[in-house]
């Protein structure tokens, strides 16, 4: 039920952010596309960590303006995580590319201000390496039984809904935060053993989930 919500609210939003016209809300100049860039890295994977053992990753984003409330994103990243307990061990590592939009929000008090809160949606794709896995199964009948699954590899694929805002605290420099909720579309997407964390999702053993960004970000361009 909520996968089928979410899908029609990520077609809902694009649909309006591509196609609605902001001729009243906005000052009537001529919008000119990609003259501004924003390239950003996620400082809040670096800080925590050392905090984290069973995972690691690193995520950068790119946005630059379509139209003076909208914006095109694209983010990357690569990470890898593990489970090693008494009764399993394996390794995953993935990298993921995600695509979408941005809506801003409310008015730019100037031209080229670029400083806002905003909502977006993202489409993610992600090549997952699973490595092999060895398992121990206990049973005091039985006995204990072990063995080993083969490696795998596949691709994962989301939907994310995006809300947060941007601040241009010094010149050219911008911090921003993001909350995000994102969505499984291929259900089926592990056989046997689905990895505990992936890059970019979160808990893979869920069908949705909940993450949070921090992007330390450096523009550039004109602003016009």
């Amino acid at each position: 039920m909520m996968r089928h919500l979410l899908h029609i609210l990520f077609c809902l939003l694009l649909s309006h952010s591509i196609f609605a016209s902001d001729a009243d809300s906005l000052p009537k100049t001529k919008e000119a596309k990609f003259t501004f860039h924003i390239i950003g890295v996620d400082v809040s994977k670096i800080l925590l960590a050392p905090f984290v053992k069973s995972n690691r990753s690193m995520e950068f984003s790119y946005t630059s303006n379509l139209k003076q409330n909208l914006w095109f994103t694209t983010e990357t990243g690569i990470g890898n995580s593990f489970v090693d307990n008494d009764f399993l061990n394996y390794k995953t590592q993935n990298f993921f590319t995600r695509v979408g939009v941005d809506k801003i929000l409310f008015n730019p008090e100037f031209i080229g201000d670029y400083s806002n809160a905003l909502i977006g949606v993202r489409y993610a794709n992600s090549w997952v390496q699973r490595g092999e896995a060895t398992y121990i199964i206990t049973d005091s009948i039985w006995r204990s039984t072990s063995g080993n699954i083969g490696s795998n590899n596949f691709i994962a694929h989301w939907a994310e809904l995006v809300a947060g805002f941007r601040v241009e605290w010094k010149k050219r420099f911008f911090i921003g935060t993001q909350i995000r909720f994102k969505t499984f579309l291929n259900p089926s997407r592990f056989e046997l053993l689905q990895p505990n964390y992936l890059a970019g999702f979160g808990r893979a053993d869920r069908g949705s989930a909940f993450s949070y960004n921090v992007f330390l970000s450096y523009g550039f361009g004109s602003r016009k």
